[in-house]
């Protein structure tokens, strides 16, 4: 795999962070006999878990990505290069993820909570993976003048209201 920029490190810890919120969405018990000690998982309760996940990280993740990250990239991508289409591919996703949240607050029942959860978790995975995978690994070849990457990141951090 290719080496990350270390500008991109803080989205890629929200990344780690995504992930495994979404295999606790797929994964809801823990493997193994269940015991007294056992934690409990409910429709309700992870559905409160991505909602605070959702409000602690992701929508400042996804402005980061679409105020500092994006923009950086699209101007140096000739205008019909396919990662322009990728980049509105993500953008897309980041709508589609806000309404499924919405559709989880609003849930007026566990197997509606049940539907919502699986789509989201899905998406964000497939999500997730995409950004790594296909866009990340770009960044050096796009941007190659270091004082750029260096606002990009300040940026990014900002965004994230994390310690520059």
């Amino acid at each position: 795999m290719a080496r990350r920029h270390d500008i991109l490190i803080p989205l890629s810890h929200d990344h780690r962070d995504a992930l495994a919120l979404a295999f606790r969405l797929t994964h809801p018990a823990p493997p193994g006999p269940v015991t007294p000690m056992t934690p409990t998982s409910t429709p309700g309760s992870r559905a409160r878990e991505t909602a605070a996940f959702f409000e602690q990280s992701l929508a400042a993740h996804f402005r980061a990505e679409e105020t500092a990250l994006f923009p950086a990239l699209r101007a140096h991508l000739p205008r019909d290069a396919p990662e322009q289409r990728l980049l509105e591919e993500l953008v897309a996703d980041h709508r589609h993820l806000e309404a499924l949240r919405d559709a989880l607050v609003s849930a007026r029942s566990d197997d509606d909570r049940e539907r919502v959860l699986a789509t989201l978790a899905a998406v964000l995975e497939r999500h997730v993976r995409r950004e790594e995978r296909d866009l990340f690994v770009r960044l050096a070849e796009l941007t190659r003048d270091e004082d750029e990457r260096t606002r990009i990141g300040l940026a990014i951090r900002t965004c994230l209201g994390r310690e520059v």
